[in-house]
């Protein structure tokens, strides 16, 4: 016989999945594809599933003590410490089946695109174990006190605590919680510290749950188990993480005119990027390169040895690409998603100098420089609002041509793609600097 219905629990189950899907909706782009991030994501979608099942344990306690079902479990031989275990039994089961389907849904929609890794099962042990911690202290409020007092005090509290803690940059939070906002693509936690994390949490719970049980003897028990627990967390520095070397090798794709390298965490990025950059490079022949390379040289805490890039990049000019003119548009870092349009915009505003600058062009910039980018854009159809990831000017922020060149734009517009190209060789470097003349429009402007 069960004593928590089904309608109970999932006072507890709804709130923690939705409280948690919101966390990671709100920043869906951020961690998708790169499993580390996931768990860091995972791990920070806890400020606000804490404080949902904090207060959805104080509703289910609140519920169960205005019903008299506690009454009803106690009238048997057995101890009044089982029936209070027995009873919180039955409530973490839908603690941990929210913990699961929310850890399911964000690991599968990462599996879909991730290129290494794998789910971070003790990291799921710790969450689940916090979660359970909270849910028993909730629950127990909710033994003592109303609906309408205690749910609200079981939901503010946890969060305005973790957010305080957080904001405080306390080590404390990483050292005895799964609360650990650091995004580091290439290195985990060590998986023994989450397992004492989770064994910790878990005797806290089981000591809530005795003290309500009037159990002295095992609350202390539980509590200073915990507390030994915490001491070897925060004595022994698990704030440590261990490398993975593999997730920060580099992996290169081709196209025609392109190679992108990147990390193998983030590779899946990689072909994508390469076709915005062959793409800009078979749009403006002659002022682009002719072949350029991409290597994203991000080496964190020595996942993985300098040389190893550098070597990359030495292949790469050694090969006749272009070395400069990617990097310094555009850096990935460590991103899960790029936006594809400003991609090729920072590709394009890097080969117009002028326009790569935060705040506008440069004082002196010419008018022929700016309507030969604007059309640069129109006729790569990319977006037109302003990119403040790059730093690139907007194109509604250019002044249109002028009337008096109109004649000089329809001349440029009606070259053939030989003449075009043989127009940005002529002339690449006023265009890069922002220099560009009107005389430099052939017999158009004579």
């Amino acid at each position: 016989m069960f004593l928590i219905s089904p309608g109970l629990g999932l006072r507890i189950l709804v709130p923690t999945v939705a409280a948690c899907a919101v966390y990671l909706l709100g920043d869906l782009d951020g961690w998708v594809g790169l499993w580390a991030y996931t768990a860091t994501t995972l791990n920070m979608a806890l400020l606000f599933g804490l404080s949902a099942v904090a207060g959805g344990g104080a509703w289910v306690g609140s519920t169960l003590r205005r019903a008299g079902v506690l009454t009803m479990a106690r009238q048997t031989s057995r101890s009044r410490t089982w029936v209070e275990l027995r009873l919180f039994a039955e409530l973490a089961v839908y603690v941990v089946a929210a913990v699961v389907l929310v850890s399911l849904l964000a690991w599968l929609t990462t599996a879909r695109v991730a290129a290494t890794g794998g789910p971070d099962l003790p990291g799921l042990a710790a969450r689940t174990a916090i979660c359970l911690a909270f849910a028993a202290g909730g629950y127990a409020l909710g033994r003592r006190w109303p609906a309408i007092i205690v749910v609200p005090v079981a939901v503010i509290v946890p969060y305005v605590a973790i957010g305080t803690c957080l904001y405080l940059a306390s080590d404390l939070l990483p050292a005895t919680t799964p609360l650990d906002d650091r995004f580091t693509p290439f290195s985990r936690d060590v998986p023994h510290v989450q397992l004492i994390q989770a064994g910790a949490w878990v005797l806290v719970t089981v000591g809530v749950v005795a003290l309500l049980a009037a159990n002295r003897t095992l609350a202390f028990a539980c509590t200073w188990s915990a507390g030994i627990a915490a001491s070897f967390l925060i004595l022994v520095g698990p704030a440590d993480r261990v490398h993975v070397p593999e997730a920060a090798a580099p992996t290169c794709v081709h196209e025609a005119r392109a190679m992108v390298c990147l990390p193998l965490a983030s590779s899946h990025l990689a072909r994508p990027l390469a076709q915005d950059v062959d793409d800009v490079i078979r749009a403006l022949p002659g002022l682009a390169p002719d072949s350029a390379s991409w290597v994203e040289e991000y080496v964190e805490w020595n996942a993985m040895p300098q040389e190893s890039w550098q070597q990359v990049s030495a292949r790469a000019a050694a090969d006749g690409f272009d070395t400069t003119w990617v990097p310094e548009a555009v850096q990935v870092g460590m991103a899960t998603q790029v936006n594809h349009g400003q991609v090729r915009l920072a590709l394009v505003s890097r080969l117009f100098a002028a326009w790569t600058i935060p705040g506008g062009p440069p004082e002196g910039a010419t008018s022929a420089n700016e309507a030969l980018f604007r059309w640069a854009v129109a006729e790569l159809d990319l977006p037109t609002e302003g990119d403040d990831l790059h730093g690139t000017l907007g194109v509604e922020d250019l002044e249109p041509p002028t009337d008096d060149h109109a004649r000089e734009m329809e001349w440029f517009t009606a070259l053939s793609e030989q003449e075009r190209s043989a127009f940005f060789t002529e002339h690449a470097r006023a265009i890069r600097s922002g220099t560009l003349s009107w005389s430099a429009f052939g017999e158009a402007s004579e």
